[in-house]
């Protein structure tokens, strides 16, 4: 991969948009490293969704970055599972089903215990596992949103799959934008002076490659603008697609994690602003590819 090139999408998703203070969690590299184990990946899980409480259902961050990342894993060849929870379910159903994206998706119940999660691996065997805005756990056991809630009681463990699977050798990559999320455990003495709430909400969940961005879907994207380089060919959606994915996510649901309300928005981000990073992200894709590999952009 050029070297350039992954930096300037590392430089470029991590931009901070809500000044959460990210900046300084980012660990350089991570992002094409985690983009070139994906080549020798078999079968993926991909763990997304993400309760948001005051709505009592789940957010319009993650599961759009998790089925753009799945169908570009799909196109490589890889099997994938899409991995939720009874409350992020229809999301993602909707939003795969809205993408293509044609992998299966598993609802886990929040009651599951440790046997369920290594029953899954068991049986389905991933070769890698990556979360795509998922709680993990916090010091005391409990999962946080941004504002200091306790959501554990509403949240699967999904975090489980990531410690199971450590003994087996399966590579995890964790993305995330809050310290709260699966992944950041890595970075967690920074997150816990960094980030508002941080001595509370923050995970100690630790993951092998660790991808911070501004908003968690851009990190997602910014990993499939790594493959399609890895690749030669362009397996990022547009912005027409960014909104028609954040369309069909909220007819069946999902809200802004920032508001709380079903608007077309992503943690308080009007789409337009969204269009535009995925636009940004191809803009950049086309100095290293031919042009006819280059999917038009948004409005072509």
């Amino acid at each position: 991969m050029n070297i350039q090139l992954a930096a300037d999408i590392e430089q470029l998703i991590a931009s901070d948009p809500g000044n959460r203070g990210i900046g300084g969690l980012v660990r350089i590299g991570d992002l094409a490293r985690a983009a070139m184990s994906l080549l020798f990946a078999e079968t993926v899980f991909i763990l997304t969704g993400f309760y948001i409480k005051a709505a009592g259902r789940g957010e319009t961050d993650g599961p759009p970055g998790a089925v753009v990342l799945g169908k570009a894993l799909l196109a490589m060849g890889k099997k994938v599972c899409f991995v939720t929870d009874e409350y992020n379910y229809s999301i993602v159903q909707a939003a795969a089903a809205a993408y293509g994206a044609a992998a299966e998706v598993i609802a886990v119940s929040v009651t599951a215990g440790e046997a369920y999660y290594r029953g899954l691996l068991e049986e389905y065997r991933p070769t890698h596992i990556v979360a795509v805005e998922r709680p993990g756990r916090a010091q005391d056991g409990q999962y946080y949103n941004m504002r200091g809630d306790n959501i554990t009681v509403c949240t699967a463990r999904l975090d489980s799959l990531i410690d199971a699977s450590r003994r087996s050798g399966v590579v995890t990559i964790g993305i995330g934008d809050g310290g709260n999320e699966i992944g950041m455990g890595k970075v967690l003495s920074l997150v816990q002076a960094s980030i508002p709430a941080g001595d509370k909400i923050a995970s100690i969940v630790v993951t092998d490659y660790l991808i911070v961005a501004g908003v968690t879907n851009w990190g997602a994207y910014g990993l499939v603008a790594c493959l399609s380089a890895l690749q030669g060919v362009d397996l990022l959606h547009n912005g027409i697609w960014e909104r028609k994915l954040l369309e069909a996510i909220l007819q069946h649901g999902a809200v802004d994690g920032t508001t709380a309300k079903a608007t077309r928005s992503i943690d308080g981000l009007p789409v337009e602003e969204h269009c535009r990073m995925v636009d940004s992200l191809k803009a950049r894709l086309q100095r290293y590819l031919p042009e006819q590999a280059i999917l038009p952009a948004a409005g072509n």
